[in-house]
């Protein structure tokens, strides 16, 4: 069996948060204000599952906008 793959995320010093899954990139968060919302939003939420939801919803919200 495949161990599940998590959203992870890194906040990098060029100011844009990149959201992983599974080790591979999958989505850029760029702009003070996304980023500055995005990791308020991760602060605020529960460790893990609520972490999860905030970073999978992110995913999906800037797939529609691409």
């Amino acid at each position: 069996m495949h161990p599940a793959h998590t959203f992870g995320y890194e906040h990098r010093s060029n100011g844009t948060v990149v959201i992983t899954r599974g080790c591979r990139i999958i989505s850029v968060v760029r702009g003070e204000g996304q980023v500055g919302v995005l990791l308020a939003e991760l602060a605020q939420a529960a460790a893990g599952g609520g972490r999860q939801q905030v970073l999978a919803r992110w995913v999906t919200e800037t797939a529609k906008a691409a």
